[in-house]
């Protein structure tokens, strides 16, 4: 029922050909499936976004979505967990998208850092074209309370998952 391009450890919107595999699943699915890519969301221009988005004109009958990852409501929130991506470029090419007919939904992971804003998270993923926002919380882990990183500019930080309790 749906081709889903769900990223685990990479971002399918990084692959130099995305727009042609894109429109070939858009042009081969039939009118009852749809087609989703989750991104970060934070690569590329608006110019990019906007030739992306038209493939849902070019589709009208298919069901194409874009779902972006919002983890905070400004950049030190969102770069938590979300390394080397911007928030403002994100939103910003989430405006460009929402000039098209392609859906936008967004999704928030649930952290320590972030669990008292998640209505902030939605509303300003709403405000910029978002028309459904999941919240959820991360298997990625696996069974770890705290993850303990390196940062890109060489800071330790730990990274706790939410409903824990932590001293």
């Amino acid at each position: 029922k749906k081709i889903d391009m769900c990223p685990s450890w990479g971002d399918p919107m990084m692959h130099p050909d995305i727009f042609n595999i894109s429109d070939y699943f858009l042009k081969n699915i039939s009118e009852k499936k749809w087609y989703r890519i989750t991104t970060n969301g934070s690569m590329r221009d608006e110019e990019f976004w906007f030739k992306f988005g038209s493939l849902a004109h070019k589709h009208p009958t298919k069901k194409f979505l874009v779902t972006f990852d919002v983890d905070g409501i400004n950049q030190e929130m969102h770069e938590v967990y979300r390394q080397n991506t911007y928030l403002n470029k994100i939103l910003n090419n989430m405006d460009t998208l929402s000039n098209t007919k392609t859906r936008i939904y967004t999704q928030t992971l649930i952290w320590k850092h972030n669990e008292d804003y998640l209505d902030e998270i939605e509303k300003l993923c709403v405000e910029h074209g978002s028309i459904r926002h999941n919240v959820m919380a991360t298997d990625r882990f696996e069974n770890t309370k705290e993850l303990k990183f390196t940062k890109t500019d060489g800071t330790e930080e730990v990274l706790r998952k939410t409903g824990e309790t932590f001293e």
